[in-house]
């Protein structure tokens, strides 16, 4: 009780956050953008990494020592973005999944508070 007392007076806007659904999609959202946000960091290195494969291609006295290191590094790199997409997606099917599992929520309540007042409405007519 005292945590929530604190939260209110520090943050007034938190008490919505103590919904449990929401609190679990803000952690979903967090840990999508993170990965997105590392997505997006390893394509720049894959891209660095291909550059400087072409520009050791490209130089005449290339060694070949260096181009399989890069072309290590490279595949390496190739790896984790795939592993990074596949995360990406997971996350975002988990976040797409909780909002519908919120909507079909709200959908129920309103259907119930509706059949609610169809049987008051019907109680209303037969007096």
């Amino acid at each position: 009780m005292q945590g929530v007392l604190m939260l209110l007076h520090y943050y007034p806007q938190g008490v919505a956050l103590l919904d449990e659904r929401r609190m679990e999609r803000c952690k979903l959202a967090r840990r999508l953008r993170a990965r997105e946000q590392d997505l997006r960091t390893r394509q720049q290195w894959v891209r660095l990494h291909e550059q400087r494969l072409r520009d050791v291609d490209k130089a005449p006295g290339k060694g070949e020592q260096q181009v399989k290191e890069l072309g290590s590094i490279l595949t390496e790199e190739y790896q984790e973005v795939q592993r990074l997409r596949k995360r990406t997606q997971q996350l975002a099917r988990q976040l797409r999944k909780l909002d519908q599992r919120a909507q079909d929520g709200r959908i129920f309540k309103v259907r119930r508070v509706l059949r609610r007042a169809g049987r008051a409405k019907a109680k209303l007519l037969k007096r």
